[in-house]
Order: C-alpha cells, then structure tokens, then sequence
C-alpha cells in the first residue's frame, strides 16, 4: 500500500505545474489510465491484507461502472442498466465468497 501511495504522488508531482515532465518519467499523458491501475492494485492490496488479518469473509473487489471519457471513449460500452446490473452482482456474491476476490 505504501509503495502504491507513494507511486501515486510521484505521477501526480511529475504532473504539476512547476515540473509537466511526467511524459519524460515515464508516465501516459492520461491521469484517468494511472487512476484506474492505482484503483485496481488497491483492490487486490486491500482484498490480501483483510485475509492475511484474518477477515476472510470481507470481500473486496472493483467494478466498471461504465465510462464516458473524452480521452478514452466518447461512448461507454456498457449501458446504465448494465453498470447497475455490475453493482447489483457484486453486491450479492454468494456469502462465502470463494471467487472474486480483489479482482476488477
């Protein structure tokens, strides 16, 4: 987690003002791409320390809620009904959960 936090804030100090070299570190010009990789490994972090502190039946896991990015997408490939239904389907996993488990 701390190794993540600390990526993060080295893409968003490569991003500022005074410095706009994050292309030059490495990084995409597209903040929402490092977000969502940032978002996906918390997700499995989060899931593997709840299990390793003994919370086997917290479940942790990301969804796409659908996506309207101007950078990535003008249209989302999912429909509101069908984000929806995504949300309703990980909401209602079965109790225990085997699978998924830190996974998008």
């Amino acid at each position: 987690e701390t190794e993540l936090d600390s990526l993060i804030l080295q893409y968003q100090d490569h991003c500022s003002a005074f410095k706009n070299d994050f292309r030059e570190a490495g990084w995409p010009a597209c903040a929402y791409s490092v977000s969502k990789v940032g978002v996906n490994a918390y997700t499995r972090i989060l899931q593997h320390q709840l299990e390793s502190e003994g919370m086997e039946s917290v479940v942790v896991n990301a969804i796409h809620p659908g996506s309207r990015h101007s950078k990535i997408s003008q249209e989302s490939p999912l429909t509101p009904a069908d984000a929806a239904k995504s949300v309703i389907c990980v909401a209602l996993l079965s109790d225990p959960c085997d699978h998924p488990r830190g996974k998008f």
